[in-house]
Protein backbone atom coordinates (compact mmCIF):
# COMPACT_ATOMS: atom_id res chain seq x y z
CA UNK A 1 0.00 0.00 0.00
CA UNK A 2 1.21 3.49 -0.83
CA UNK A 3 1.84 6.12 1.70
CA UNK A 4 -0.85 8.25 0.05
CA UNK A 5 -3.53 5.38 -0.19
CA UNK A 6 -2.55 4.53 3.91
CA UNK A 7 -2.84 8.10 4.85
CA UNK A 8 -6.25 8.23 3.11
CA UNK A 9 -7.27 5.05 4.78
CA UNK A 10 -6.56 6.23 7.82
CA UNK A 11 -8.36 9.85 7.60
CA UNK A 12 -11.30 7.85 6.70
CA UNK A 13 -10.83 5.65 9.69
CA UNK A 14 -10.32 8.22 12.05
CA UNK A 15 -13.61 10.54 10.77
CA UNK A 16 -15.38 7.01 10.78
CA UNK A 17 -14.47 6.42 14.52
CA UNK A 18 -14.37 10.03 15.47
CA UNK A 19 -17.55 9.37 17.83
CA UNK A 20 -15.60 6.31 19.22
CA UNK A 21 -12.88 8.73 20.47
CA UNK A 22 -14.17 10.43 23.92
CA UNK A 23 -12.80 10.74 26.99
CA UNK A 24 -14.86 11.81 29.83
CA UNK A 25 -12.80 13.80 32.72
CA UNK A 26 -14.02 15.84 35.35
CA UNK A 27 -13.99 19.31 32.97
CA UNK A 28 -15.98 17.68 30.31
CA UNK A 29 -15.81 15.07 27.61
CA UNK A 30 -12.60 15.57 24.84
CA UNK A 31 -12.67 13.73 21.33
CA UNK A 32 -9.46 12.88 20.37
CA UNK A 33 -7.63 11.96 17.07
CA UNK A 34 -5.49 8.38 15.45
CA UNK A 35 -2.03 9.03 14.63
CA UNK A 36 0.80 6.36 13.30
CA UNK A 37 3.77 6.08 15.66
CA UNK A 38 6.94 4.80 14.03
CA UNK A 39 6.82 1.10 14.11
CA UNK A 40 3.37 1.56 12.23
CA UNK A 41 0.78 1.52 15.25
CA UNK A 42 -2.35 3.36 16.07
CA UNK A 43 -2.07 5.45 19.08
CA UNK A 44 -4.39 8.21 20.63
CA UNK A 45 -3.16 11.66 20.98
CA UNK A 46 -5.88 14.43 22.81
CA UNK A 47 -4.37 17.71 21.72
CA UNK A 48 -4.82 21.33 23.78
CA UNK A 49 -6.16 20.69 26.90
CA UNK A 50 -7.26 23.19 29.18
CA UNK A 51 -4.98 23.00 32.50
CA UNK A 52 -5.20 26.86 33.44
CA UNK A 53 -7.63 29.48 33.03
CA UNK A 54 -6.31 32.51 30.52
CA UNK A 55 -4.00 34.42 32.00
CA UNK A 56 -5.83 37.63 30.61
CA UNK A 57 -6.70 40.67 32.54
CA UNK A 58 -6.28 40.41 36.01
CA UNK A 59 -4.68 36.97 35.98
CA UNK A 60 -1.91 38.31 33.97
CA UNK A 61 1.37 37.91 35.76
CA UNK A 62 -0.36 36.06 38.77
CA UNK A 63 -0.17 32.28 39.43
CA UNK A 64 -2.14 30.11 36.92
CA UNK A 65 -5.69 29.28 38.04
CA UNK A 66 -7.19 26.27 38.08
CA UNK A 67 -9.11 26.06 34.08
CA UNK A 68 -12.91 25.15 34.20
CA UNK A 69 -15.14 22.88 32.56
CA UNK A 70 -17.22 23.09 29.43
CA UNK A 71 -20.47 21.62 28.41
CA UNK A 72 -20.75 19.31 25.41
CA UNK A 73 -17.61 17.81 23.55
CA UNK A 74 -14.71 19.72 23.03
CA UNK A 75 -12.46 18.92 20.19
CA UNK A 76 -8.54 18.74 20.63
CA UNK A 77 -7.24 17.94 17.68
CA UNK A 78 -5.36 20.89 17.46
CA UNK A 79 -2.12 22.10 17.92
CA UNK A 80 -1.40 24.36 21.41
CA UNK A 81 -1.27 27.69 20.71
CA UNK A 82 2.73 28.48 22.08
CA UNK A 83 2.96 30.99 24.70
CA UNK A 84 3.69 34.77 23.54
CA UNK A 85 6.97 34.89 22.25
CA UNK A 86 9.00 36.93 19.27
CA UNK A 87 11.95 35.64 17.78
CA UNK A 88 13.07 35.33 14.17
CA UNK A 89 9.79 34.72 13.11
CA UNK A 90 8.55 37.26 14.43
CA UNK A 91 5.84 37.50 17.54
CA UNK A 92 3.87 33.97 17.69
CA UNK A 93 1.79 33.30 20.16
CA UNK A 94 -0.90 33.88 22.22
CA UNK A 95 -0.93 34.51 25.99
CA UNK A 96 -4.24 32.13 26.03
CA UNK A 97 -1.43 29.06 26.43
CA UNK A 98 -1.99 26.96 29.46
CA UNK A 99 -2.72 23.73 27.55
CA UNK A 100 -1.60 20.33 27.25
CA UNK A 101 -1.14 17.23 25.20
CA UNK A 102 -2.10 13.89 26.02
CA UNK A 103 -0.81 10.69 24.19
CA UNK A 104 -1.61 7.08 25.00
CA UNK A 105 -1.19 3.90 22.96
CA UNK A 106 -4.07 2.34 23.63
CA UNK A 107 -7.47 4.18 23.90
CA UNK A 108 -8.80 3.79 27.45
CA UNK A 109 -11.81 1.38 28.74
CA UNK A 110 -12.66 0.00 32.16
CA UNK A 111 -10.23 -2.86 31.52
CA UNK A 112 -7.00 -0.90 30.44
CA UNK A 113 -3.84 -1.75 32.31
CA UNK A 114 -3.13 1.89 33.79
CA UNK A 115 0.48 2.57 31.85
CA UNK A 116 3.24 4.41 33.32
CA UNK A 117 3.25 8.17 32.45
CA UNK A 118 6.14 10.80 31.22
CA UNK A 119 5.93 14.79 31.63
CA UNK A 120 8.13 16.70 29.74
CA UNK A 121 8.84 19.91 30.25
CA UNK A 122 10.07 21.80 26.84
CA UNK A 123 12.70 24.30 27.08
CA UNK A 124 14.03 27.24 25.49
CA UNK A 125 15.93 29.70 28.27
CA UNK A 126 12.69 30.82 29.90
CA UNK A 127 12.02 33.03 26.75
CA UNK A 128 11.11 30.65 24.17
CA UNK A 129 9.86 27.37 22.98
CA UNK A 130 6.91 25.19 23.16
CA UNK A 131 5.38 21.89 23.13
CA UNK A 132 6.75 20.73 19.87
CA UNK A 133 7.95 16.93 20.36
CA UNK A 134 5.89 14.85 18.55
CA UNK A 135 5.03 10.67 20.46
CA UNK A 136 5.82 8.88 17.84
CA UNK A 137 9.15 7.35 19.15
CA UNK A 138 8.27 7.16 22.81
CA UNK A 139 4.93 6.19 22.66
CA UNK A 140 6.14 2.58 21.27
CA UNK A 141 7.37 1.66 24.58
CA UNK A 142 3.43 1.33 26.22
CA UNK A 143 3.75 4.44 27.92
CA UNK A 144 1.27 7.51 28.45
CA UNK A 145 3.31 10.73 27.17
CA UNK A 146 2.06 14.47 28.61
CA UNK A 147 3.79 17.45 26.93
CA UNK A 148 3.35 21.08 28.51
CA UNK A 149 3.40 24.59 27.57
CA UNK A 150 4.12 27.12 30.39
CA UNK A 151 4.12 31.15 30.11
CA UNK A 152 7.65 32.63 28.94
CA UNK A 153 9.75 35.80 29.49
CA UNK A 154 8.28 37.97 31.93
CA UNK A 155 4.88 37.08 31.82
CA UNK A 156 6.22 33.81 33.11
CA UNK A 157 8.60 35.95 35.58
CA UNK A 158 7.04 39.10 36.83
CA UNK A 159 7.83 39.78 40.18
CA UNK A 160 7.41 43.06 42.75
CA UNK A 161 8.63 42.37 46.18
CA UNK A 162 5.05 43.19 47.98
CA UNK A 163 3.14 40.92 50.21
CA UNK A 164 0.14 42.14 49.21
CA UNK A 165 0.35 42.54 45.75
CA UNK A 166 0.21 38.64 44.95
CA UNK A 167 3.07 38.69 42.38
CA UNK A 168 5.79 37.21 44.00
CA UNK A 169 7.42 35.87 40.76
CA UNK A 170 7.71 32.25 39.20
CA UNK A 171 4.25 32.13 37.82
CA UNK A 172 5.68 30.16 34.72
CA UNK A 173 7.21 27.66 37.46
CA UNK A 174 3.52 27.40 38.90
CA UNK A 175 2.37 26.72 35.70
CA UNK A 176 4.33 23.75 35.53
CA UNK A 177 2.95 22.73 38.90
CA UNK A 178 -0.81 23.14 37.95
CA UNK A 179 0.09 20.97 35.06
CA UNK A 180 1.62 18.37 36.43
CA UNK A 181 -1.59 18.41 39.00
CA UNK A 182 -3.93 17.97 36.36
CA UNK A 183 -1.78 14.88 35.35
CA UNK A 184 -2.05 13.46 38.56
CA UNK A 185 -5.89 14.19 38.97
CA UNK A 186 -6.82 13.06 35.30
CA UNK A 187 -4.44 10.89 33.65
CA UNK A 188 -5.78 7.96 34.95
CA UNK A 189 -9.22 9.12 32.80
CA UNK A 190 -6.55 8.40 29.94
CA UNK A 191 -5.34 4.99 30.56
CA UNK A 192 -2.15 6.54 33.17
CA UNK A 193 -1.23 5.56 36.65
CA UNK A 194 -1.24 8.63 38.91
CA UNK A 195 1.12 6.66 41.21
CA UNK A 196 4.04 6.30 38.54
CA UNK A 197 4.86 9.58 36.90
CA UNK A 198 8.30 10.61 36.03
CA UNK A 199 9.07 14.25 34.71
CA UNK A 200 11.62 14.90 32.20
CA UNK A 201 12.31 17.96 30.73
CA UNK A 202 15.98 19.17 28.43
CA UNK A 203 17.44 22.71 29.06
CA UNK A 204 15.27 25.19 31.19
CA UNK A 205 13.15 22.36 30.83
CA UNK A 206 15.44 19.98 32.69
CA UNK A 207 15.69 22.75 35.41
CA UNK A 208 12.23 23.48 35.76
CA UNK A 209 12.17 20.04 36.16
CA UNK A 210 15.15 19.90 39.06
CA UNK A 211 13.39 23.06 40.29
CA UNK A 212 9.73 20.68 40.61
CA UNK A 213 11.97 18.25 42.89
CA UNK A 214 12.74 20.80 45.20
CA UNK A 215 9.64 22.68 45.09
CA UNK A 216 7.25 22.52 48.32
CA UNK A 217 3.85 22.36 45.99
CA UNK A 218 5.22 19.89 44.11
CA UNK A 219 4.63 17.25 47.07
CA UNK A 220 3.18 13.65 46.10
CA UNK A 221 2.98 14.57 42.42
CA UNK A 222 5.31 12.47 40.88
CA UNK A 223 7.48 10.30 41.39
CA UNK A 224 10.72 9.90 39.77
CA UNK A 225 12.61 12.81 37.78
CA UNK A 226 15.12 13.03 34.52
CA UNK A 227 17.24 16.11 33.77
CA UNK A 228 18.49 16.03 30.14
CA UNK A 229 21.22 19.07 30.58
CA UNK A 230 19.72 21.25 32.33
CA UNK A 231 19.63 21.81 36.47
CA UNK A 232 18.87 24.18 39.34
CA UNK A 233 22.43 24.87 39.56
CA UNK A 234 22.85 26.37 36.20
CA UNK A 235 23.70 29.92 35.38
CA UNK A 236 20.36 30.50 34.38
CA UNK A 237 18.81 30.06 37.72
CA UNK A 238 19.27 34.03 39.30
CA UNK A 239 16.04 35.64 38.35
CA UNK A 240 15.89 39.70 38.76
CA UNK A 241 14.29 40.94 41.88
CA UNK A 242 11.13 43.21 41.06
CA UNK A 243 11.63 42.99 37.60
CA UNK A 244 7.77 44.20 37.53
CA UNK A 245 8.85 47.67 38.52
CA UNK A 246 11.60 47.69 35.79
CA UNK A 247 8.95 47.10 33.26
CA UNK A 248 6.99 49.92 34.34
CA UNK A 249 9.54 52.16 34.67
CA UNK A 250 10.41 51.49 31.47
CA UNK A 251 6.95 52.02 30.03
CA UNK A 252 6.59 54.96 31.37
CA UNK A 253 4.42 53.83 33.93
CA UNK A 254 3.99 55.29 37.60
CA UNK A 255 5.16 53.21 40.14
CA UNK A 256 4.56 55.01 43.23
CA UNK A 257 0.94 53.13 43.38
CA UNK A 258 2.34 49.15 43.38
CA UNK A 259 -1.85 48.15 42.86
CA UNK A 260 -2.21 50.56 40.09
CA UNK A 261 1.11 49.79 38.57
CA UNK A 262 0.18 46.03 38.30
CA UNK A 263 -3.31 47.26 37.17
CA UNK A 264 -2.01 49.76 34.51
CA UNK A 265 0.71 46.67 33.49
CA UNK A 266 -2.22 44.14 32.80
CA UNK A 267 -3.80 45.98 30.58
CA UNK A 268 -1.22 47.14 28.21
CA UNK A 269 -0.34 44.91 25.20
CA UNK A 270 1.63 41.65 24.86
CA UNK A 271 3.88 43.59 22.67
CA UNK A 272 4.53 46.45 24.77
CA UNK A 273 5.31 43.92 27.73
CA UNK A 274 7.74 42.24 25.03
CA UNK A 275 9.42 45.25 24.38
CA UNK A 276 10.45 46.58 27.93
CA UNK A 277 11.65 42.94 28.18
CA UNK A 278 14.02 43.37 25.46
CA UNK A 279 15.09 46.85 26.54
CA UNK A 280 15.72 45.57 29.89
CA UNK A 281 17.77 42.47 29.04
CA UNK A 282 20.86 44.42 27.90
CA UNK A 283 21.52 45.03 31.59
CA UNK A 284 19.79 42.30 33.28
CA UNK A 285 19.81 38.57 31.33
CA UNK A 286 18.64 36.79 33.58
CA UNK A 287 15.23 38.76 34.11
CA UNK A 288 13.27 35.84 32.84
CA UNK A 289 14.09 33.68 34.68
CA UNK A 290 12.92 31.86 38.44
CA UNK A 291 13.94 33.45 41.73
CA UNK A 292 13.50 32.90 45.53
CA UNK A 293 10.42 34.10 46.02
CA UNK A 294 10.08 36.85 49.52
CA UNK A 295 7.89 35.90 51.93
CA UNK A 296 4.30 36.73 50.82
CA UNK A 297 0.45 35.98 51.07
CA UNK A 298 0.74 33.64 47.90
CA UNK A 299 2.37 30.05 48.33
CA UNK A 300 5.77 29.87 47.51
CA UNK A 301 7.24 28.08 44.91
CA UNK A 302 10.72 28.37 45.78
CA UNK A 303 11.67 29.84 49.43
CA UNK A 304 14.94 29.32 49.63
CA UNK A 305 18.51 28.93 47.71
CA UNK A 306 18.64 26.33 45.47
CA UNK A 307 22.24 24.80 47.04
CA UNK A 308 20.40 25.19 50.23
CA UNK A 309 17.65 22.89 48.99
CA UNK A 310 20.09 20.19 47.97
CA UNK A 311 22.37 20.38 51.05
CA UNK A 312 19.57 20.38 53.78
CA UNK A 313 17.56 17.49 52.01
CA UNK A 314 14.66 19.18 51.84
CA UNK A 315 13.04 18.59 49.06
CA UNK A 316 10.59 15.84 47.43
CA UNK A 317 13.06 12.67 47.26
CA UNK A 318 12.15 10.19 44.69
CA UNK A 319 15.08 8.25 41.79
CA UNK A 320 16.78 10.92 39.59
CA UNK A 321 18.71 10.52 36.49
CA UNK A 322 20.87 13.59 35.63
CA UNK A 323 23.07 14.18 32.44
CA UNK A 324 24.34 16.24 29.92
CA UNK A 325 25.62 16.38 26.24
CA UNK A 326 29.49 16.03 25.63
CA UNK A 327 29.89 19.54 22.80
CA UNK A 328 26.60 20.96 24.56
CA UNK A 329 28.89 24.72 23.44
CA UNK A 330 27.74 24.22 20.16
CA UNK A 331 24.96 26.09 21.06
CA UNK A 332 26.62 29.21 21.44
CA UNK A 333 28.44 28.68 18.16
CA UNK A 334 25.77 27.91 15.61
CA UNK A 335 23.76 31.54 15.82
CA UNK A 336 26.83 33.23 15.90
CA UNK A 337 28.15 31.73 12.67
CA UNK A 338 24.20 32.04 11.38
CA UNK A 339 24.70 35.28 11.67
CA UNK A 340 28.15 36.78 11.31
CA UNK A 341 29.65 34.27 8.94
CA UNK A 342 32.37 33.69 11.70
CA UNK A 343 33.29 30.85 14.16
CA UNK A 344 33.08 31.02 17.73
CA UNK A 345 35.53 33.15 19.95
CA UNK A 346 36.05 33.60 23.42
CA UNK A 347 37.49 37.31 24.10
CA UNK A 348 35.66 37.97 27.65
CA UNK A 349 36.67 35.18 30.36
CA UNK A 350 34.93 37.17 32.86
CA UNK A 351 31.41 35.85 31.30
CA UNK A 352 32.51 32.48 32.65
CA UNK A 353 32.72 33.43 36.32
CA UNK A 354 29.84 31.33 37.98
CA UNK A 355 27.19 33.89 39.28
CA UNK A 356 26.61 32.07 42.53
CA UNK A 357 30.76 33.01 43.54
CA UNK A 358 29.57 36.50 43.66
CA UNK A 359 32.62 37.84 42.58
CA UNK A 360 32.23 41.86 42.19
CA UNK A 361 32.77 43.44 38.58
CA UNK A 362 36.23 44.88 38.45
CA UNK A 363 37.58 43.07 41.49
CA UNK A 364 40.83 41.51 41.56
CA UNK A 365 39.25 38.21 42.67
CA UNK A 366 37.66 38.64 38.82
CA UNK A 367 40.85 38.96 37.19
CA UNK A 368 42.36 36.16 39.23
CA UNK A 369 39.01 33.92 38.13
CA UNK A 370 39.13 34.90 34.37
CA UNK A 371 42.81 34.30 34.19
CA UNK A 372 42.49 30.95 35.59
CA UNK A 373 39.90 29.83 33.39
CA UNK A 374 41.98 31.11 30.53
CA UNK A 375 44.87 29.76 31.30
CA UNK A 376 43.13 26.18 32.29
CA UNK A 377 41.38 26.04 28.43
CA UNK A 378 43.90 27.90 26.35
CA UNK A 379 47.16 27.86 28.14
CA UNK A 380 49.53 30.19 26.04
CA UNK A 381 47.66 30.38 23.22
CA UNK A 382 45.34 32.86 21.74
CA UNK A 383 41.60 32.27 21.35
CA UNK A 384 41.37 31.90 17.47
CA UNK A 385 38.14 31.21 15.07
CA UNK A 386 40.20 28.67 13.36
CA UNK A 387 39.85 26.19 15.89
CA UNK A 388 37.14 26.18 18.54
CA UNK A 389 37.33 22.97 20.31
CA UNK A 390 38.57 24.98 23.50
CA UNK A 391 35.36 27.76 23.33
CA UNK A 392 33.28 24.78 22.73
CA UNK A 393 34.80 22.91 25.83
CA UNK A 394 34.69 25.50 27.96
CA UNK A 395 30.61 26.44 27.36
CA UNK A 396 30.03 23.08 27.96
CA UNK A 397 31.31 23.13 31.30
CA UNK A 398 30.37 26.47 32.46
CA UNK A 399 27.37 26.25 31.50
CA UNK A 400 26.04 22.86 31.66
CA UNK A 401 28.49 19.87 32.83
CA UNK A 402 30.08 21.36 35.92
CA UNK A 403 26.71 22.08 37.27
CA UNK A 404 25.10 18.93 36.67
CA UNK A 405 27.96 17.39 37.91
CA UNK A 406 27.74 19.28 41.14
CA UNK A 407 23.99 18.54 41.29
CA UNK A 408 24.64 15.07 41.26
CA UNK A 409 27.52 15.00 44.02
CA UNK A 410 25.15 17.65 46.53
CA UNK A 411 22.20 14.93 45.69
CA UNK A 412 23.77 11.73 46.87
CA UNK A 413 24.82 13.02 50.02
CA UNK A 414 21.13 13.82 51.18
CA UNK A 415 19.14 11.57 48.68
CA UNK A 416 16.69 9.25 49.88
CA UNK A 417 16.64 7.16 46.60
CA UNK A 418 19.01 6.39 43.65
CA UNK A 419 20.80 9.18 41.50
CA UNK A 420 21.92 8.65 38.08
CA UNK A 421 24.15 10.00 35.69
CA UNK A 422 24.84 9.73 31.57
CA UNK A 423 27.28 11.31 29.49
CA UNK A 424 25.54 11.35 25.84
CA UNK A 425 27.83 11.78 23.07
CA UNK A 426 25.98 10.18 20.29
CA UNK A 427 26.44 11.41 16.59
CA UNK A 428 24.07 10.69 14.10
CA UNK A 429 21.71 12.09 11.50
CA UNK A 430 18.90 12.28 14.51
CA UNK A 431 21.76 14.88 15.88
CA UNK A 432 19.11 17.67 14.37
CA UNK A 433 20.27 20.96 15.89
CA UNK A 434 24.04 20.75 15.19
CA UNK A 435 23.68 19.80 11.58
CA UNK A 436 21.81 22.91 11.00
CA UNK A 437 25.51 24.38 10.82
CA UNK A 438 28.19 23.21 8.72
CA UNK A 439 31.40 23.49 11.09
CA UNK A 440 28.92 22.32 13.94
CA UNK A 441 28.03 19.37 11.69
CA UNK A 442 31.49 18.15 11.12
CA UNK A 443 31.99 18.38 15.17
CA UNK A 444 32.64 15.04 17.07
CA UNK A 445 29.46 14.37 19.23
CA UNK A 446 25.99 15.94 20.08
CA UNK A 447 25.13 19.52 20.73
CA UNK A 448 22.96 20.99 23.09
CA UNK A 449 19.26 19.42 22.74
CA UNK A 450 20.97 17.24 20.49
CA UNK A 451 19.50 14.32 22.24
CA UNK A 452 15.71 14.88 21.57
CA UNK A 453 16.66 14.10 18.16
CA UNK A 454 16.35 10.22 19.67
CA UNK A 455 13.13 11.00 21.66
CA UNK A 456 10.81 12.89 19.74
CA UNK A 457 9.98 13.46 16.11
CA UNK A 458 10.37 16.95 14.73
CA UNK A 459 9.04 19.03 11.45
CA UNK A 460 12.92 18.36 10.27
CA UNK A 461 13.30 14.35 11.36
CA UNK A 462 15.05 12.50 8.97
CA UNK A 463 13.76 9.56 7.45
CA UNK A 464 15.29 6.52 9.70
CA UNK A 465 15.68 3.73 7.86
CA UNK A 466 15.59 0.03 9.36
CA UNK A 467 18.30 -1.41 10.96
CA UNK A 468 20.45 2.12 10.66
CA UNK A 469 22.79 3.40 13.43
CA UNK A 470 19.83 5.98 13.48
CA UNK A 471 17.42 2.97 14.68
CA UNK A 472 19.74 1.47 16.88
CA UNK A 473 20.57 4.22 18.95
CA UNK A 474 17.00 5.68 19.21
CA UNK A 475 15.66 2.22 20.45
CA UNK A 476 18.34 2.35 23.11
CA UNK A 477 17.97 6.07 24.34
CA UNK A 478 14.17 5.16 24.07
CA UNK A 479 13.99 1.93 26.31
CA UNK A 480 16.36 3.41 28.77
CA UNK A 481 14.20 6.53 29.92
CA UNK A 482 10.65 4.45 29.34
CA UNK A 483 12.57 1.50 31.92
CA UNK A 484 13.15 4.65 34.05
CA UNK A 485 9.60 5.83 33.60
CA UNK A 486 8.42 1.67 34.06
CA UNK A 487 10.67 0.50 36.83
CA UNK A 488 12.47 3.43 38.18
CA UNK A 489 15.67 1.50 36.93
CA UNK A 490 17.03 2.74 33.62
CA UNK A 491 18.02 -0.68 32.31
CA UNK A 492 18.48 -1.99 28.83
CA UNK A 493 16.58 -5.33 28.26
CA UNK A 494 19.08 -8.29 27.45
CA UNK A 495 21.99 -5.87 27.96
CA UNK A 496 25.02 -7.13 30.11
CA UNK A 497 25.90 -3.57 30.89
CA UNK A 498 23.47 -2.10 34.20
CA UNK A 499 23.54 1.53 34.71
CA UNK A 500 24.94 1.70 38.42
CA UNK A 501 23.76 4.74 40.30
CA UNK A 502 26.18 7.04 42.04
CA UNK A 503 27.27 5.98 45.40
CA UNK A 504 29.30 7.80 48.01
CA UNK A 505 32.48 7.05 47.48
CA UNK A 506 32.19 6.07 43.13
CA UNK A 507 31.21 8.56 40.55
CA UNK A 508 29.22 5.86 38.00
CA UNK A 509 27.78 6.86 35.02
CA UNK A 510 26.69 5.93 31.66
CA UNK A 511 28.28 7.08 28.47
CA UNK A 512 25.63 6.85 25.63
CA UNK A 513 27.71 6.97 22.67
CA UNK A 514 26.60 6.00 18.74
CA UNK A 515 26.87 2.72 18.91
CA UNK A 516 27.01 1.30 22.48
CA UNK A 517 26.35 2.71 25.81
CA UNK A 518 28.92 2.22 28.53
CA UNK A 519 29.47 2.29 32.28
CA UNK A 520 32.13 4.00 33.47
CA UNK A 521 33.45 5.56 37.25
CA UNK A 522 34.83 8.85 37.54
CA UNK A 523 33.30 12.34 36.06
CA UNK A 524 33.16 12.66 32.29
CA UNK A 525 36.04 14.92 31.44
CA UNK A 526 37.23 13.97 35.34
CA UNK A 527 40.42 17.10 34.88
CA UNK A 528 37.48 19.55 33.87
CA UNK A 529 35.30 19.06 36.57
CA UNK A 530 38.11 19.02 39.33
CA UNK A 531 39.57 22.34 38.14
CA UNK A 532 36.01 23.73 38.92
CA UNK A 533 35.79 21.94 41.97
CA UNK A 534 38.39 23.73 43.06
CA UNK A 535 36.95 27.17 41.64
CA UNK A 536 34.00 26.63 44.11
CA UNK A 537 36.56 25.62 46.97
CA UNK A 538 38.48 28.46 46.66
CA UNK A 539 36.03 31.34 45.80
CA UNK A 540 31.89 29.88 46.90
CA UNK A 541 31.27 32.09 49.70
CA UNK A 542 29.17 29.36 51.73
CA UNK A 543 33.30 28.16 51.92
CA UNK A 544 34.93 31.27 52.85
Amino acid sequence: MGYITFILVLALFTHSNAQDLIVNIPQGALRGSIDIDRVGNEFYKFMNIPYGQPPLGNLRFRAPVAAEGWEGVREVNTEIPICFQCGYAGCPGSEDCLYLNVYTPEFPTANTTLKPVMVFIPGGGFTDGGPYEGAQHLITEDIVLVTISYRLGIFGSFSVDDPELGVPGNAAMKDQNLAIKWVHDNIKYFGGDSNNIMVFGDSAGAASVHLQVLSPMSKGLFHKALCESGVALFDLMNGVRNNGILVAQQLGIQTDNLPEMLNSLQQVSPWEIFTAQQTLTAEYPLISTPLVEMESNEPAFLSDEVITLIQTGNYNHMPFVIGHNNAEGLFRHIPIKQATGQNITITDFTDYIPPDLLIQPGSEEETIIANRIREFYYGDTEPSPTDIIQAIQLITDYTFAYPSYRAAVEHVRTAQYPVYFYYFSADTLLNIFKRTEEVAANFPGASHTDEKGYLFRYSNTPEIESGSVEEQALARLVTLWTNFAKYSTPTLENDEIAWEAITADTFNFLHFDTDRSTLKTGAPQPENMAFWKQLYDDFFPARK
